[in-house]
């Protein structure tokens, strides 16, 4: 039988312990996705985004596409938004995928980019060539149809 002095005890451990198992799962995810070059996407219907890695410029090169990168927080609930609406709008994605290698930086996995970036704030879009010069950036939540008139217009700056 639990005394009534310990039973506080107890609740605050188990929630200790909950909080710290849970933390160890993120950071084993958050390496475990370092290292394959891809974010996680649950549906064709939104940007399969990729690390930023050497591959995602070399393909640029090959395919002779930009690089459009999305700097976001997981603290940034516009951030969430864009990921909710902007990166899931069906003109958007077709210019995405038809012209762009799309690479998601997040402050929690790649923390030394994210830094780098800093002073972009969040959410940050940029769009650099294949050898990693930027072209174009803009800061700051982006509704659907002024990202694709954005991404339209880099296009043909290009």
């Amino acid at each position: 039988m639990i005394k009534k002095q310990s039973a506080p005890v107890l609740m605050l451990s188990i929630l200790l312990l909950s909080a710290f198992l849970a933390s160890c799962n993120k950071e084993s995810a958050t390496e475990a996705t370092k290292q394959t070059g891809t974010v996680k996407v649950s549906s064709s219907k939104e940007v399969a985004w990729n690390r930023w890695t050497p591959a995602a410029f070399e393909q640029a090169k090959k395919t002779n596409r930009l690089v459009l990168v999305d700097f976001s927080a997981e603290w940034c609930g516009f951030c969430k938004k864009m990921d909710k609406t902007t990166w899931r709008d069906p003109q958007v994605l077709a210019v995405i995928n038809e012209n762009f290698i799309p690479v998601k930086v997040e402050d929690e996995v790649d923390a030394e980019l994210a830094e780098k970036y800093r002073s972009y704030g969040r959410p940050a879009m940029i769009v650099l060539d294949a050898d990693g010069k930027e072209i174009f950036k803009k800061t700051g939540y982006q509704t659907p149809q002024f990202m694709l008139w954005t991404l339209q217009g880099v296009l043909q700056d290009k």
